[in-house]
């Protein structure tokens, strides 16, 4: 996994917070090799439902509707905001662990967002 630095913002550079994270988890991980640990002993990998929890716990720390958004909705707005700024297909689907034939993006994520109702309508009569 690539992670870069961005250097306009560090307070929410991802790189530089997973380099923190690791500074301060260091002594508790004795023999864990997983990324994320928990913070309870015996401090061991985190299962995917914990990740999870803590990612939509953050998203309501935010401001962000839970009831709408879960921590999945991320894979989508990732995903679809690397489209936007013409990350490839490819690379899209490989960050995401998708396979290189995967139909996943096109099919659930890749859809054109219509900004106003009217719109809409006057798309659909062009056709």
């Amino acid at each position: 996994m690539v992670l870069p630095f961005y250097k306009e913002d560090p307070n929410i550079c991802p790189a530089r917070t997973l380099q923190f994270y690791l500074r301060r988890t260091q002594d508790l991980r004795g023999k864990a090799n997983a990324l994320f640990i928990s913070f309870k002993k015996p401090f061991k990998r985190v299962s995917a439902q914990t990740l999870s929890r803590w990612l939509k716990d953050m998203l309501h720390k935010s401001g962000i509707n839970t009831e709408i958004f879960s921590a999945h909705s991320t894979r989508h707005a990732s995903t679809s905001a690397a489209k936007k700024k013409g990350v490839s297909i490819d690379v899209i689907r490989k960050s995401a662990g998708w396979t290189k034939d995967s139909s996943t993006f096109a099919r659930f994520y890749d859809r054109p967002i219509i900004q106003d109702s009217r719109s809409f309508g006057q798309a659909i009569l062009e056709v």
